[in-house]
């Protein structure tokens, strides 16, 4: 009798343990879908324009950007990873873009080495840096982008900051068409019980804040 209920007490446990498990598959799974299409074709359209005026940038985008959706298909097997692979997989992206803006793409890098092995979602930061390159563009053109990474004895905070003309008053996540922030908020909440924080850049346009605690949980409210 006990050993009858003790085997459907350790069915249901390892029934249960698959669900979440599909649960977060699938969670990534229309992550990996969310990526912008736009740039995605963005990229093909300037490859092409490339492959004439600078075959080996061509080239070197290309790779680029394979590069990016071997990593955006591995994580839907990894839920976390180091923070260096995600600044990486950031990189890749940036010089993506590069390719389509040219010197009107500027990003500023503050990176704590202490934090690097820290591990964090994957697929976490580039939905906030293309935030950032698609909503921060100056009048001029020309986009700037800030990625600082800080690590003391609260964790490591993550910020990424743009210069553009900034979130209207009363913003709220979730606000507009594009899912990029409330999809990453709804993972940090999830992750950490913290969502993202957006204030205003103190130089102009949108910051964007992660934390990441040192123990990999802050106590819930309440």
């Amino acid at each position: 009798m006990a050993l009858g209920y003790y085997r459907q007490l350790r069915e249901k446990e390892r029934v249960e343990q698959e669900l979440r498990t599909l649960k977060t598959q699938a969670e990534l799974r229309a992550l990996k879908a969310q990526i912008d299409p736009h740039f995605f074709f963005n990229t093909l359209n300037t490859i092409a324009q490339l492959i004439h005026a600078d075959p080996a940038l061509a080239e070197t985008t290309v790779e680029r950007l394979a590069q990016m959706f071997r990593y955006t298909l591995a994580g839907s097997e990894r839920g976390q990873v180091p923070l260096e692979e995600e600044l990486a997989f950031v990189d890749d992206y940036l010089e993506v873009e590069r390719a389509r803006f040219g010197e009107r793409l500027r990003v500023n890098r503050e990176i704590d080495p202490d934090a690097l092995d820290v591990p964090v979602p994957s697929l976490i930061l580039q939905p906030l840096v293309e935030n950032a390159v698609k909503y921060g563009s100056r009048e001029d053109g020309d986009i700037d982008v800030d990625i600082q990474v800080r690590a003391d004895g609260d964790g490591v905070t993550i910020t990424i900051a743009d210069r553009g003309p900034g979130l209207p008053d009363g913003y709220r996540i979730g606000d507009g068409a594009g899912h990029g922030l409330r999809t990453v908020d709804e993972r940090l909440s999830k992750t950490y019980g913290r969502g993202l924080e957006i204030r205003r850049n103190e130089l102009q346009g949108t910051a964007v804040t992660i934390r990441i605690p040192p123990g990999g949980s802050y106590e819930q409210d309440g």
